[in-house]
């Protein structure tokens, strides 16, 4: 088919045609075909092949009995001359190239033509047994081959004797030229089959598909926008088939195309009118949005100035962790300036890792939601701070930012802790008082009942107190009384209750002392004499060198029993007084 030029249909470059799609198919079509026709003629001249090589082994296998008697008698009665006529005979067999005789140690006694030798050699052998090398031929059907035949010997009494062998060699050459008129005449049949059917169903798709089609793509080339649905296309074949049905089908979608042009003009008019009112819109819209983009500009500068000037510590984070902005008030309560502030990237600050404010700040920004908390923390710059933070999320020059503001909780922290020292604390030994001790006791019992093991409360009055307080004044009671809660703390364990009650009275409570009663007892007894011990050693108040000691009662509570916190105290306390009056210095145990 010749090629079609370029065609351009405003601005849109088609490209031209340069195949047929009846010479692909074509081309598809024989190109199976000749394929399947060189397999089965390759299948059937190997079959030709194999039938002409059974026949040549036939022959072969034929000679033993045609020539192996004459070679055995010949062989056994030592006639050379006689196996040498037999030799030349046998390899004028047409199938035969040469024949080697054998004795029983494997020694060549006589051979005849070409043969090949143990190591691989082909030589050509005359009938004086001179040996002439042979040119060792590579050609696919000139190579050597051989059967081997035992020479056997029958003697007068009918025994039989196996005195040598005899080697009768062929060449594939002789095999194939048996086929070759076949494989010839096969080979041009199939290629003149072929190239007949070649050229019939050439023409016949060319014919009834390659012209349609043709005419087809001539219509359709010379179709324009404006005149299209005024022609139709009309197939001048005889008959319908399918061919008719694409053209039927193009021609119903011209004429909807048709249809849609004009419906495309009346849009565009359409379109070209609301354009010009879009046109309008958008200029009034700019005007409006350029009026408004002013004043955001300027209330964007009032909340900077606001930002600035405000007392409560206010800064602004990028989404990427960079600082935008910091007032002075926010610098100041970190312990830094704002440009070192400016410098910063919350990503890197270790103090917003440790204390969790990193944490909210990402989570506020990936859920767009505020979040507040109070943290104590030190800041980068070495200041300790409790602080109630807020977070909160927002939009700024088209990019995610946090306003973080700040409020400082340090004082009020400290004053809460200073309360809390004095509402649980005593004021002067800063030990636990009555509040406290009761508190720790109700603990200690709810433990002692869930665990079922013993603990004590030891109660402790310091005796000549008063004497030393009247003598030398509150200062020198007040410093004994400091010293007695230095030594009772030394002197139980980490997990032991030291309390002052008031006045003179201390209490020590005793926990987790073992699941047996009286080990329990014997336990505490033995930390009432060591703070006895402990109490009786000498004070130095300044100028003054006292000796004091103390009276201690002791009450076992726990196991299954039910302890009430305020009796466990009383009968702690009795058992002191009753230690005071039986030894004026010693310890004596409650009611268990």
């Amino acid at each position: 088919m010749p090629e079609l030029e370029k065609v351009t249909e405003r601005g849109v470059e088609v490209p031209p045609i340069t195949g047929s799609i009846a010479v692909s198919f074509l081309r598809v079509i024989f190109g199976c075909y000749f394929i399947v026709t060189l397999v089965v003629t390759c299948v059937q001249l190997f079959a030709q092949y194999q039938e002409a090589e059974q026949r040549v082994d036939q022959e072969i296998s034929a000679m033993q009995l045609t020539f192996g008697r004459g070679i055995a008698d010949a062989m056994w009665r030592f006639q050379d001359d006689v196996l040498g006529g037999i030799l030349a005979g046998a390899v004028q067999v047409p199938v035969v190239v040469g024949v080697v005789v054998e004795d029983g140690s494997a020694q060549r006694v006589r051979a005849v033509g070409t043969i090949k030798l143990g190591d691989g050699r082909i030589v050509q052998v005359n009938a004086t047994g001179a040996e002439q090398p042979m040119e060792k031929k590579t050609h696919l059907f000139d190579r050597i081959f051989s059967k081997q035949f035992p020479i056997v010997y029958v003697d007068g009494g009918g025994k039989s004797r196996i005195i040598g062998r005899w080697t009768v060699f062929s060449n594939q050459r002789l095999i194939f030229k048996q086929v070759e008129y076949s494989f010839y005449l096969t080979l041009i049949n199939s290629i003149v089959k072929t190239a007949a059917l070649w050229f019939i169903f050439l023409y016949t798709i060319r014919r009834w598909l390659g012209r349609p089609l043709t005419h087809l793509s001539a219509f359709v080339k010379n179709l324009q926008l404006d005149t299209v649905g005024e022609r139709v296309f009309e197939l001048k074949t005889q008959g319908r088939h399918e061919l008719h049905f694409l053209a039927d089908s193009l021609n119903a979608m011209l004429a909807k195309l048709k249809r849609s042009v004009a419906e495309k003009k009346d849009l565009v008019r359409s379109l070209q009118n609301k354009q010009d009112e879009l046109l309008e819109l958008n200029q009034s819209l700019e005007s409006r949005v350029l009026e408004r983009t002013s004043e955001l500009k300027d209330v964007s500068a009032f909340n900077e100035v606001i930002l600035q000037s405000t007392s409560a510590p206010v800064a602004v984070y990028a989404a990427s962790g960079r600082c935008v902005l910091a007032n002075e008030a926010f610098a100041t309560l970190v312990g830094a300036t704002k440009e070192v502030l400016l410098t910063q990237n919350f990503h890197q600050i270790v103090s917003w890792r440790e204390s969790g404010l990193l944490g909210d700040a990402l989570a506020a920004l990936k859920l767009q939601t505020p979040l507040h908390r109070e943290v104590k923390m030190v800041t980068s710059f070495g200041k300790h701070l409790w602080v109630e933070y807020h977070i909160i999320p927002t939009y700024l020059k088209g990019e995610d930012h946090l306003l973080l503001q700040l409020v400082d909780l340090t004082e009020r922290k400290r004053q809460e802790d200073e309360l809390r020292q004095i509402a649980f604390h005593d004021a002067l030994t800063k030990l636990p008082n009555r509040r406290l001790l009761h508190d720790r006791l109700e603990r200690a019992v709810r433990s002692s009942k869930r665990l079922k093991n013993y603990g004590a409360v030891l109660f402790l009055d310091l005796n000549k107190f008063k004497q030393l307080n009247d003598t030398h004044g509150h200062d020198v009671g007040d410093a004994l009384l400091v010293e007695v809660a230095h030594r009772l703390q030394n002197s139980v364990r980490d997990c032991d209750t030291v309390a002052r009650l008031g006045g003179d009275e201390f209490v020590v409570l005793l926990e987790d002392l073992g699941e047996d009663l009286t080990n329990a007892a014997e336990r505490a007894e033995l930390v009432a004499d060591k703070l006895r011990a402990a109490l009786s050693a000498e004070y130095v108040l300044g100028e003054i060198h006292h000796f004091g000691s103390a009276s201690i009662g002791i009450k076992v509570m726990g196991g299954v029993d039910k302890d009430d916190p305020d009796q466990i105290i009383k009968d702690a306390d009795a058992a002191m007084y009753l230690a005071k009056k039986n030894m004026g210095s010693g310890v004596a145990f409650g009611v268990r």
